[in-house]
C-alpha cells in the first residue's frame, strides 16, 4: 500500500491531486463491489447464515478499499494543509515533501486502524473511533476553504504577490472540488452514528452481526456510489485533464493553421484560469 501511494503522489502539484482523486474513485469502487456482492448474496439467501468464513477472503476487498480512500482522502488534507500554510514556497516545496506526506497519511491510518483493532469487541466504540477521525477531516477541509477564502478576499490589502494570489485561488478550487464529496462522506457517517446509537442503546446489541451487518451494507452501497460517480466527474473535468486530452488530440490528428493558433490562445487561457 505505501509503494503504491508513493508512485502515485510523487509528481507535480496538479498531478498528485488527480492521482490522490484518483485513489478516492478506486477505493469506493471497491466498496461499492463489495456492498453490491453482498447485497446480491443475501437476496439470493446465501449470505444469511451465521457461519461466514468462506467471505472471508471477500470481505477484505471491503477493507482494502475504504483503506484506499482513507489514505487517499488524508493525503488530500495533508497536501492542501502545507498549500495553504506554505504559500509562497509550496511549488518548491512540494516535490520534496510528497513522500513524508504519503507517509503521515499511512502512519495515521495505521493508528486508526489500530485504536479500531483495540477497541473492536466493543462495536460501538471502534465506531465512535472512526466516525471521530472523518469529523474532524471535515472540519479540516472546511477550515481550509474558509482560511483561503479569507486570504483571497484580503489580497488587495495585504499585497500579495501574483504568484501567492494564484496558489490561494488554487488552494479554494481544489478544496471545493472535494468538498460535495466530504459533505456526503459526512451525512453517511452521521446516519451510520444515529443507526448504531438506535441499535445498541434502544434495542440492544443484536443476537445476529449477519443481520446488523446488513443494515450497514444499505447505508453503505448509496454513499460509495455517489463518491465514486462524483470522483469521476472531477477528475474527467480537472483542468489538467483537459489539457492532456486535448494534447493526445493534437498529437493524433493534423491541425491546420487557423486551429494551432486557436489552440495556442485556449492553452494560455487555460493558464490562466
Amino acid at each position: 500500500m505505501a509503494l503504491i501511494c508513493f508512485i502515485f503522489i510523487r509528481g507535480a502539484t496538479n498531478i498528485n491531486f488527480r492521482c490522490n482523486i484518483l485513489m478516492l474513485c478506486l477505493g469506493d469502487l471497491l466498496v461499492t463491489l463489495n456492498r453490491t456482492y453482498t447485497l446480491v448474496l443475501t437476496m439470493a439467501g446465501i449470505a444469511n447464515r451465521a457461519d461466514l468464513n468462506e467471505f472471508q477472503g471477500y470481505m477484505g476487498t471491503d477493507t482494502f478499499g475504504k483503506t484506499i480512500a482513507q489514505v487517499s482522502f488524508i493525503s488530500l488534507v495533508y497536501e492542501r494543509m502545507v498549500a495553504s500554510y506554505f504559500t509562497s514556497s509550496y511549488e518548491k516545496l512540494s516535490k520534496k515533501i510528497n513522500c513524508l506526506i504519503c507517509v503521515l497519511s499511512i502512519l495515521t491510518i495505521v493508528a486508526c486502524s489500530f485504536l479500531y483493532t483495540a477497541y473492536h469487541p466493543l462495536g460501538f466504540t471502534s465506531f465512535i473511533i472512526e466516525s471521530s477521525t472523518i469529523l474532524f477531516e471535515t472540519m479540516i477541509v472546511f477550515a481550509l476553504l474558509y482560511y483561503n477564502k479569507y486570504k483571497y478576499d484580503n489580497r488587495h490589502q495585504s499585497m500579495l504577490k501574483l504568484s501567492d494570489r494564484y496558489q490561494i485561488q488554487e488552494n479554494v478550487r481544489t478544496t471545493k472540488y472535494i468538498l460535495p464529496a466530504t459533505i456526503i462522506q459526512i451525512i453517511h457517517t452521521l446516519v451510520q452514528l444515529v443507526f448504531f446509537f438506535y441499535v445498541f442503546f434502544i434495542l440492544g446489541p443484536p443476537q445476529s452481526p449477519g443481520k446488523l451487518g446488513m443494515l450497514q451494507v444499505t447505508v453503505d452501497l448509496p454513499a460509495s456510489i455517489y463518491r465514486m460517480v462524483l470522483y469521476s466527474y472531477l477528475f474527467s473535468h480537472h483542468r489538467t485533464y483537459q489539457r492532456l486530452k486535448d494534447g493526445f488530440t493534437r498529437s493524433i490528428s493534423p491541425l491546420s493553421a487557423h486551429d494551432t493558433t486557436k489552440n495556442h490562445f485556449k492553452d494560455l487561457k487555460n493558464m490562466w484560469k
